[in-house]
């Protein structure tokens, strides 16, 4: 480019492509079934939200996936590797910071789509602190695309119900993170469980082909919703499984799986206030650390001048120029004993 400049986005070609992020779970099956006549493409990001990116096999298997569900939609589908999560993990929870990862991935594309849809996670009623946000997407849209978050207005429950209704989603659901790959779904983890108890609550979880058939009570009730040491999974979980909770019931027909569900929130909602109670006196020890070097900073820095001062009155020219004797009142003289005679 003459003159070594930048080149502006505003000169490239406009584009009617859309396209959507797609993991094969339920917000992601959810935003591409509703936006299907809009979108043109999927994109798989690969070392995002597999949890195993080193893993190969779970690789191909969600190649795999993606390809056939883009295959039924009759759409395109890219894929797309990133170490970002590796790189970041031990530094930051992927819980706070996966919103950045896809639209930096997003804006790579820019020249290729007018529109990129984010499909929600949580709704509107349960907005925290998280990744992806619908006031923060948006902003992150260049004068060639735009970053729409999609999906706030259903809960988990209600996604579940409208996407059992398209054979694909039941055919390719996918939303373990276990490791196992001979398992698609391993049908034990928290997020299949969770899942099934959607499908119960809408009473589609026979139509699924990749999720268990039996829904065991006792499984719901050992469900740990505080999933490790991080509070905001910790929230997000116990929200989905209170969506379930009104959901059965509402629905009054399975009083064992309702209780269970009770039950596990009831239990994991105690160990939540401790993790608050533990952050907040967490919260009180940092406040009175910063006052207490705030302190011992002053102290530090009256100590400091104290000792430049002492210093300086050692300099033959400065201690000169401070010894100079003052004119003081006493040394004016008196105007009325100094009037002369009339």
């Amino acid at each position: 480019m003459p003159g070594g400049g930048r080149k502006s986005t505003t000169s490239a070609r406009p584009t009617d492509n859309v396209a959507c992020f797609f993991s094969g779970g339920v917000d992601s099956f959810y935003t591409a079934l509703k936006h299907h006549d809009e979108i043109s493409h999927l994109i798989l990001v690969h070392g995002c939200f597999d949890t195993y990116p080193d893993d190969q096999s779970i690789r191909v298997r969600n190649s795999h996936m993606a390809h056939e569900v883009a295959k039924e939609l009759g759409l395109s589908l890219i894929e797309v590797e990133t170490d970002v999560r590796a790189f970041s993990h031990q530094l930051l929870s992927w819980a706070y910071y996966h919103g950045s990862a896809l639209f930096s991935i997003a804006l790579l594309f820019q020249h290729l789509f007018r529109k990129v849809l984010i499909p929600a996670t949580h709704t509107y009623a349960d907005l925290f602190p998280w990744g992806s946000h619908p006031v923060l997407d948006p902003l992150w849209s260049t004068e060639l695309t735009e970053i729409a978050h999609e999906g706030c207005e259903a809960t988990r429950v209600e996604k579940v119900a409208y996407i059992s209704k398209h054979q694909v989603a039941m055919k390719w659901l996918h939303v373990c993170q276990q490791r196992p790959p001979e398992d698609y779904n391993c049908g034990r983890c928290e997020k299949c469980l969770r899942t099934m108890l959607n499908l119960k609550a809408v009473g589609a979880l026979e139509l699924c082909e990749t999720l268990p058939q039996d829904l065991n009570p006792a499984d719901v009730e050992n469900i740990r919703l505080n999933r490790g040491k991080n509070a905001q999974l910790h929230i997000s979980t116990i929200a989905f499984a209170q969506e379930n909770l009104k959901a059965l019931e509402k629905l009054g027909t399975e009083p064992a799986l309702t209780r269970a569900v009770a039950n596990s929130i009831d239990e994991s909602t105690d160990d939540l206030a401790q993790t608050r109670a533990k952050l907040r006196r967490t919260q009180a020890k940092l406040a009175t650390a910063r006052k207490r070097n705030k302190a011992l900073l002053e102290r530090r820095r009256y100590k400091l001048a104290g000792t430049l001062m002492n210093k300086a009155f050692r300099v033959p020219l400065v201690n000169t120029l401070l010894r100079r004797k003052k004119v003081t009142r006493d040394e004016i003289p008196n105007q009325e004993t100094s009037r002369p005679p009339t």
